[in-house]
């Protein structure tokens, strides 16, 4: 939650899926906008997180998940092919925040 307080703080639209949503309106972040790995059948390019990486509207992607099933493994899958950050380590999260802010 740190990580994720810092960026709202420094002006950062938080986005994630449902379930994070509410863990991250919970602890008082604002806005949270939900974009969920949906993918139609097996066709991971149809999923709206995957367009939204696409499309340029997400630019990093914090996963700390530490899951290897299929959804978060797509999902990180994907950042990597739509060349975007990805950090799966709740240090780095936190540190790059911090000098983001």
């Amino acid at each position: 939650m740190t990580a994720a307080k810092a960026w709202e703080r420094a002006g950062y639209k938080i986005a994630s899926g449902s379930a994070c949503a509410k863990i991250l309106q919970a602890a008082g972040i604002k806005d949270v906008k939900t974009i969920e790995h949906n993918p139609k059948d097996s066709n991971r390019l149809s999923s709206d997180m995957v367009v939204a990486l696409r499309d340029h509207s997400i630019k990093l992607v914090v996963d700390m998940s530490g899951s290897s099933a299929e959804l978060p493994y797509m999902m990180r899958r994907a950042t990597i092919d739509f060349d975007k950050p990805l950090v799966t380590n709740i240090e780095q999260a936190v540190v790059l925040a911090e000098v983001s802010h």
